[in-house]
């Protein structure tokens, strides 16, 4: 925070705190007839400065220190350019709306507001979301896009959240079936990037696998949504285990694409809010005891858990 405090300067133009010069990474513009890399502030930087600020403005609230320092990064914030649409509907990825020379770039590091992020959200801001979709149709449909095991991975990623379970399970298959060998770890395949053989690379293995439990659960929202992008052929299953955002464990087994049974584990205490279907259908337990919950207008159950408290609906 303090680089990128002592990094960034006032666009005279705009007034926006920028980065720069600084690039999306691997990626380039036209520009005047020109391709270009570098640039102020392309969203990738923004993003994570918002990130970076945020964070550290969270700590100095619950360890109650630095708080000038914290007043510095909340100003900061303050001045930060807007996530903004381009001239294709999709979202910008640099600050200027530039013209998009790589239609079909592997990369998509503008698009980290949307995942692994929640600077975008379906519901707090559906137009920036729509531009997500946009931006990553116009790059998965693109000649020649660069298909790799990463951004492969990636879009099951973007898909889950964007809750397009057709598109997210076809990149699920096309990551197993095409950018993994036989003992399913993943590869970047030859001729992409100068590659003259496949390559091994661990990310499309561990992108994949946080792509698919996007799939199964969220909370960006500030609840927790089971099954949000569930494609029909996982229309029965299961699952145990998978963490959620405020620090608590989640299971769910469900049936023709309903949830029969769910569980949440608190790892931390803390206020967890539930999203389901006919929420009030469900019958509730609290630690192994029958118990009763309100509904709030959003179908969402409520409950306050301390660490190792359990919230078992069925």
């Amino acid at each position: 925070a303090e680089f990128l405090l002592d990094y960034m300067s006032q666009d005279p133009n705009t007034g926006y705190l920028v980065t720069g010069p600084s690039i999306s990474p691997e990626n380039s513009f036209g520009y005047l007839g020109g391709h270009y890399c570098a640039a102020l502030m392309p969203t990738v930087d923004r993003v994570f400065a918002y990130e970076i600020f945020n964070a550290c403005v969270q700590s100095s609230e619950i360890l109650g220190i630095d708080k000038a320092f914290a007043d510095s990064l909340r100003r900061a914030i303050a001045q930060l350019p807007p996530l903004r649409i381009n001239k294709y509907g999709g979202l910008r990825e640099w600050y200027e709306d530039y013209d998009d020379v790589n239609p079909n770039h592997r990369h998509t590091s503008h698009l980290h507001g949307f995942y692994p992020y929640s600077q975008i959200t379906m519901e707090r801001t559906p137009a920036l979301a729509k531009a997500v979709e946009n931006s990553l149709t116009r790059r998965l449909t693109a000649e020649g896009w660069e298909d790799v095991e990463w951004s492969r991975a990636n879009s099951i990623c973007y898909y889950a959240r964007l809750k397009k379970a057709p598109e997210a399970y076809h990149s699920v298959n096309k990551l197993i079936g095409d950018l993994s060998r036989e003992n399913l770890l993943t590869i970047s395949a030859a001729g992409i990037a100068g590659a003259q053989n496949d390559i091994y690379a661990f990310d499309g293995n561990s992108a994949g696998a946080a792509g698919i439990a996007e799939m199964l659960v969220q909370c960006q929202e500030g609840f927790v949504e089971l099954l949000p992008c569930l494609p029909p052929q996982w229309k029965d299953g299961s699952f145990s285990g998978l963490c959620v955002k405020g620090g608590a464990e989640v299971s769910a087994v469900w049936k023709d694409a309903q949830v029969q049974e769910a569980s949440l584990t608190a790892t931390a205490d803390g206020l967890f809010r539930l999203r389901l279907p006919q929420a009030g259908k469900y019958r509730c337990y609290f630690n192994g005891k029958p118990c009763s919950l309100n509904v709030d207008k959003e179908g969402c159950v409520n409950i306050y858990l301390k660490k190792g408290d359990v919230l078992r609906l069925k």
